[in-house]
């Protein structure tokens, strides 16, 4: 095991979930900055043809609610659609972008809706969401940002 992981593994849950937290924080603004710059706003959602339009705020008030531990926005039934348009391809993101996207919608699933059973997968998409970045030295300053 890397030893950044092994720091991350003899962290307590709580501190684990502020250092999920802090990754997904940064992953939103990656990916707020990528659909900014690219102009996304909108996607046809193919089953009934209608414009959707990009919540830019959903992934931020996710986050929120896993820091303050209920849901009070609505965020469950606010990400249906675009996770159901994300797996008909009816929205895309660049690889790296969908990680970001997915990465904090999988932080609310396992911390809020309970519906994720390891939140490994969150730490693993969120460093994906750096595609070739420094991702070891990413994590290790979220954990040292929490000790």
């Amino acid at each position: 095991m890397h030893p950044v992981a092994k720091k991350y593994f003899d962290l307590t849950l709580d501190d684990q979930k502020l250092v999920q937290v802090e990754l997904c924080i940064k992953v939103y603004r990656l990916w707020l900055d990528y659909v900014s710059e690219n102009g996304i706003c909108e996607y046809q959602e193919s089953v009934a043809g209608t414009i959707q339009t990009i919540d830019y705020s959903l992934p931020k008030d996710a986050i929120e609610a896993v820091k303050n531990g209920i849901d009070t926005l609505n965020v469950a039934e606010r990400y249906q659609e675009p996770a159901a348009a994300l797996q008909d391809n009816d929205l895309a993101f660049t690889d790296d972008m969908e990680m970001a996207y997915y990465s904090i919608y999988n932080l609310y699933q396992y911390h809020i809706a309970h519906k994720l059973d390891d939140s490994w997968v969150i730490v693993n998409q969120t460093l994906s969401a750096y595609g070739k970045k420094d991702t070891v030295a990413i994590f290790g300053q979220a954990i040292e940002s929490v000790a």
